[in-house]
């Protein structure tokens, strides 16, 4: 018999292209359906703020503070994002394309029915955030605490968690292709069963294996 195939890895997520060129570091006074490239942007306070419909692309932002905000069908596109918050903030419906997220504050964060390509999360919150009926493809969550996130009915393609917090997420109707996890906490997760297809290391199964067995239904025997 022919030997088995074996499984593709996940596709790496493309970096955020910035070319170099002029630069803004303002901001237009309203910020709904507004349309900004070359966007730089450190320690700035736009909590509150209605940026729905936004288009932001090739654009580098440190420390920038929009909690609370709203990003409905916001567009980001190439853009590399450090530190600062997007807590609680609303982003459903919105498309993100190339970015990079590192050590962003982002607890509560509605991204759901959100199109996710080539994004990653590394070091940040996103501790009760909601990606309900989100389509993810390549995305990558390094070092992230998304404990309580919510993955129902979403869509991951090449997906990579590793070192993540995930304790009580819920993954009712989520579907996996190509994806993995790695030294993943999943304590008190809901609908594990639901993680059919992922890739895991087998001493992560080993850990694991009292929350599988019980969301297979499986009784676990005391001697």
């Amino acid at each position: 018999m022919p030997p088995s195939k074996r499984p593709k890895r996940p596709d790496k997520p493309d970096e955020p292209d910035l070319p170099g060129g002029p630069t803004l570091d303002r901001l237009p006074v309203q910020l709904i359906d507004a349309d900004l490239d070359s966007l730089v942007l450190e320690g700035t306070d736009l909590q509150s703020k209605d940026a729905s419909g936004m288009q932001l692309s090739e654009s580098r932002l440190s420390n920038v503070d929009l909690t609370g905000s709203v990003l409905t069908r916001a567009t980001l596109r190439d853009v590399i994002w450090s530190e600062g918050s997007v807590a609680n903030a609303r982003a459903d419906r919105a498309t993100l394309r190339r970015v990079r997220f590192e050590r962003v504050r982002a607890t509560g964060m509605i991204l759901a029915d959100c199109t996710l390509e080539s994004v990653s999360f590394i070091e940040c919150r996103l501790d009760l955030a909601n990606f309900r009926s989100a389509d993810l493809r390549r995305v990558r969550f390094e070092e992230c605490r998304l404990s309580e996130a919510e993955f129902y009915g979403t869509k991951f393609d090449s997906a990579v968690f590793e070192s993540c917090d995930l304790t009580g997420a819920t993954w009712s109707g989520a579907v996996f292709i190509r994806s993995e996890m790695r030294r993943c906490d999943l304590t008190g997760g809901r609908d594990l069963e639901r993680l059919r297809g992922v890739r895991m290391p087998l001493e992560d199964v080993i850990r694991s294996a009292p929350q599988i067995a019980q969301a297979a239904g499986i009784e676990i025997l005391e001697d």
